[in-house]
């Protein structure tokens, strides 16, 4: 069984390589956040700014970037959204190459990304600091405790793709919120 990730505990964070640039690129830059799934930027956690290698290939460059993340809550739905830029080799203009999204954890119930329980009315939202408990009341009555969806890191090597665009900010975070977009490559 995997570790169920408890409060305090840190995540590493790892970018080996980005590939198959697109041929006006140039020199380019990975930046990144954590959010909630209301895009609220989690406490206490750092922006992330990786560059590559300076001996890597243009179009496929490595990274040697590690990181630590520490965060005294991390919400279960949490999600890193990173975006790739570049310099435009003919325009000479910072350009976004696309945004990718992944989830930080799994419920060890599903296997899929923690869902929030989420209503309009914030008298449905309650939270205990002391007693490390999120409750949720949805219209039908349905409550959410944390204790019983326990979660795991999402851990391990991840090849992802870059979408275009980015997420729209009036909808709910999730890993699936680029779904839809075009992708490169």
């Amino acid at each position: 069984t995997e570790d169920v990730f408890h409060l305090g505990d840190s995540i590493t964070l790892c970018i080996d390589e980005v590939r198959f640039l697109p041929h006006n690129a140039s020199v380019c830059k990975i930046s990144g956040r954590l959010f909630d799934h209301n895009f609220k930027v989690l406490h206490g956690t750092s922006d992330i700014s990786a560059v590559p290698d300076l001996d890597s290939p243009l179009l496929s460059p490595k990274f040697s970037f590690q990181t630590t993340i520490r965060c005294s809550n991390f919400p279960k739905t949490s999600v890193l959204m990173l975006k790739l830029y570049t310099i435009d080799t003919i325009s000479l203009s910072l350009h976004l190459i696309g945004t990718t999204l992944i989830e930080l954890f799994h419920s060890t119930a599903t296997g899929m990304q923690p869902e929030e329980i989420l209503s309009l009315n914030s008298d449905n939202y309650k939270y205990s600091d002391e007693e490390n408990k999120i409750r949720y009341s949805s219209p039908r009555n349905m409550k959410y405790e944390s204790e019983q969806d326990e979660v795991i890191l999402n851990q391990g090597a991840h090849q992802l793709s870059w979408s275009v665009g980015a997420p729209d900010v009036r909808m709910q975070l999730t890993s699936s919120s680029m779904l839809g977009f075009n992708t490169y490559p």
